[in-house]
This record gives C-alpha cells, structure tokens and sequence, in this order.
C-alpha cells in the first residue's frame, strides 16, 4: 500500500480498542460499556484493560480517547465538494462534526465543541469516479494529540495527519452520530455514501488490515493449526514449496458491517475441505486452466469478495464485530488455509510514525520486514469476475 504522511504533532499509537458503537447495512448498536471487551493476554494486559470501560460514563461522559471510523462511497463530480457526514446538535452545548471532501483532493474534518473548532485535512490520491474510502479520524484528548488517517481502497494508498489538541466527543454524540446512519436518510446527498460508522475506544489501527477470521485453520508441518494459535517461529507451509517460519502475527477487531464484513467461502469450491470465514478484501491465489487461457499466467491473485457473485462465497450470518488475524513472514507468500491459498500479511515501505499506527504498533521498526511483491498479478474487479464466470461455467 502506498503512503503518505504529514507529522505536525506529537505520536500516538495504535492498541486494543473496545468498540462502542457500529452501523451499516440497516444495523445499528451502541453500549457506552462496549460491545465487546478486548482480547485479554499476558502481553496486553494493561493496555486492553486501559481502555476497558468500568463503569457506565453516562450520556454526557466524554470518550477522551477514541477513534471514529467512517467507510464511504463517494463519487464526485468535476470542481465539486462532497459532503460526507454532516452532524449537529445544540442540546447541552454546541456541538458539530462535519466530513467534506473537496474538489482540490483533500478531505477536510471539521470537530466543534462550544466556542472550540477543530479542522484537519490531508491530501488523498485522486478520486475518479466512483471510490471507496476509509476514514479514521483518531484522538488522544489528555496527550493533546489526534491522527487523520484516509485510505483510498481503490488505490490501495493510506494518507495520514497528525494534529494538535483534539476535542473529546461526548458518548450522546458517539450514539448520534450511530443512529444517524440508519434513519437518516438525508444526511449524504446522492454522490456520497456512508456504507459504515464505527465509534471507539481507544485508537483504532489503520491499513495492513488482517482478513482470515478467527479459527481458520493454517496448514503446517504438523497439520492444520487455528491461526490464534500460531506464535513467532512456528512453521507454516507456502506456496513457494517451503515452510517458512512466522515473524509476527497481527490481529485486529473490526465491525463485521460495510467493508469488513466477513464472507464464508463454501467448501467444496475451490478444492476447499472446509467452509473459511474470510474478509473480503483479502487476496486469494487461484490457478488452473482458466487463468492460463484467460490472462496467460499459471496463476493470479484475486480479492475475496469478487466471489461473492458466484456459488463459492456468501456473506456470513450477521454479528457486531469480527476479529480478523494475519500471518507475518520475513517474504510475501500465500499461506494454506483449508485448501485455498491466501496472501500473507503485505508489508511496503512506510515510515516509523505511520507504523505506529497499524496492527504492528508493538514491533520495534527495524523489525519489521518490507516486502517485495509477489511476481504473480492481481486482477482488476472487471477481469475477477470473468475468471470467476468461467470456474464456475
């Protein structure tokens, strides 16, 4: 994924989160206690525990540090601003928080509490037609230090800001800002699209999102091993023909609406023992006769999601929230899950401060690997569905 940051301010970095609130899809949930508690282990103890609620804050309670999480379709028209969210209120005190991004390529967040106004931009990667973004506007009130992070899905490309003193938002606009997306229907005009919203506690990761749910099973030397289950040094077998051993397993929970909602691939399609649970954003490896007559190549990579229009794929039962896990290797390769290979975690190049910010935020830097690509090509949406028409002609 490509990268660009701007650092004014201080750094903040990414941690267990507990979600407060989700909506997409005609659902809606908020508990100002959580919707889930964190992941608890020896090694995140603190932080999962820090960022834990303990006692109902109340509507008027303050969400100090958070992250509010916002997937959107946008398809602007030439020199014209798109209006993202537009939310108000003047109850108690005034209150305001407005999205926009503009015909000059940057998307601009507005915050305002009484007489404070807060406004943080940063320039996106050109948005031609219809696109899909994902916005994850971060803060740490005590710290006075807040992250704007963007990323363009089409482009593959992540945007990042960090900013000085961010205001707090109170939990009765966290669960606003939650029912708005489902009843009001006038909130985006006709060239924007809010596809989901999160609310959170905590400072949510961005990018190198991990997209094989919770109990897939990863092949090994030694048999198949729930993905939970893996740690640094244990072996998994390749595509290369190798087993390589893991550097770092990465894991994140997400709100299982919008673009993060998980599919399950049904076995016995593409030579699968058993049903996986997958995001659909993550890369498949698919081989055999129809991708060598279709685009020359022993094999190709394919996004999860693009089966969905053929019997392979469904979208799974409805749930708040999915935790998504990846394997990191010292090189890219796809990883055996059931049958089906899947890509390993991708690593470009990207610079400490936005690391921070990721699901490797506890890796030292310099221990992290930068990858090269894998040599095999990734098909556009308009050539996946035609190999996936012609498996399953």
């Amino acid at each position: 994924m490509g990268c660009n940051l701007t650092c004014p301010s201080k750094a903040i970095s990414a941690g267990p989160v507990t979600w407060l609130g989700i909506a997409g899809g005609g659902r809606a949930f908020y508990h100002r206690m959580g919707l889930d508690r964190p992941q608890i282990t020896p090694k995140n103890t603190i932080a999962a525990l820090a960022n834990t609620a303990t006692s109902d804050p109340g509507p008027d309670g303050l969400i100090t540090t958070g992250s509010l999480v916002i997937e959107a379709r946008v398809e602007p028209w030439p020199g014209r601003d798109v209006s993202i969210l537009r939310y108000g209120a003047k109850d108690r005190w005034l209150r305001g928080a407005i999205i926009t991004y503009r015909a000059d390529g940057r998307l601009v967040v507005d915050m305002v509490q009484g007489d404070e106004l807060r406004r943080t931009s940063v320039a996106i990667a050109p948005v031609i037609g219809e696109c899909d973004l994902r916005i994850t506007y971060s803060w740490d009130a005590p710290a006075r230090a807040g992250v704007l992070s963007v990323e363009h899905l089409d482009a593959e490309t992540l945007h990042q800001i960090r900013f000085h003193n961010p205001l707090p938002l109170p939990h009765i606009d966290g669960e606003r800002l939650v029912k708005n997306v489902v009843t009001d229907h006038e909130q985006t005009p006709d060239n924007a699209a809010i596809l989901s919203l999160g609310v959170a506690h905590g400072i949510a990761p961005v990018a190198l999102a991990p997209g094989l749910a919770e109990g897939s099973k990863i092949d090994t030397p030694m048999g198949p091993r729930p993905i939970e289950d893996l740690r640094p040094g244990d072996l998994v077998l390749t595509n290369s023909g190798e087993a390589k051993p893991v550097r770092h397993l990465a894991a994140r929970q997400v709100p299982a609406l919008g673009l993060m909602r998980p599919l399950q691939l049904r076995a016995p399609f593409l030579d699968l023992s058993h049903d996986v649970l997958i995001a659909p954003h993550q890369r498949l490896l698919l081989s055999g006769g129809e991708a060598e007559y279709l685009y020359g190549e022993d094999a190709v990579m394919i996004h999860a999601r693009h089966l969905r229009h053929g019997h392979a794929a469904l979208w799974a039962s409805p749930r708040p929230l999915v935790r998504y896990y990846a394997v990191l290797l010292d090189s890219h390769e796809c990883l055996s899950v059931g049958g089906v290979w899947c890509e390993s975690l991708f690593v470009g190049p990207m610079v400490p401060d936005m690391l921070r910010t990721t699901v490797l935020s506890d890796m030292p830097p310099l221990n992290v690997p930068i990858h090269k690509l894998m040599a095999t090509p990734s098909l556009s949406r308009f050539e996946a569905r035609n190999l996936v028409t012609a498996l399953h002609a």
